[in-house]
């Protein structure tokens, strides 16, 4: 059974030069904020338009399409070449984001190809001696 989670939305309203922003700012860089939320993120949605963006969605598991349209029209001001990159283990979900793009199915790696890459990263060496269990 799916929890249905209840969204808050707090606005700050004034003219230009009134300082939104910076009281916006200093609530979003507050450490006892920061505590307080498992992530965060910032984005200016007055410069979005026409500015070509990279929007990075992990670990995608809805593959409601109107979801899915709901964002890309929230995303549709954006210039030439912007890109969605979504991680997901559902093809249904990379198959609902084909209706704009592609998509790529990795392939699981094998034990010694794993190995290698963590080896690579950890030793920083492509030659380790580390067997696989």
């Amino acid at each position: 059974m799916m929890m249905v989670i209840s969204l808050s939305a707090i606005s700050i309203v004034g003219m230009g030069g009134v300082g939104k922003t910076t009281l916006a700012q200093l609530v979003y860089n507050d450490n006892d904020v920061k505590q307080k939320f498992d992530l965060t993120a910032w984005v200016c949605v007055s410069e979005l338009e026409r500015k070509k963006f990279l929007v990075v969605l992990d670990d995608v598991w809805n593959d409601k399409i109107t979801d899915w349209d709901t964002l890309k029209n929230l995303l549709q001001n954006g210039g030439e070449g912007c890109k969605i990159l979504v991680t997901t283990r559902r093809e249904s979900v990379a198959l609902m984001a084909k209706t704009i793009s592609s998509f790529y199915r990795l392939n699981v790696l094998s034990a010694e190809d794993c190995l290698s890459i963590f080896a690579t990263h950890a030793f920083h060496s492509s030659d380790s001696n580390v067997k696989c269990l």
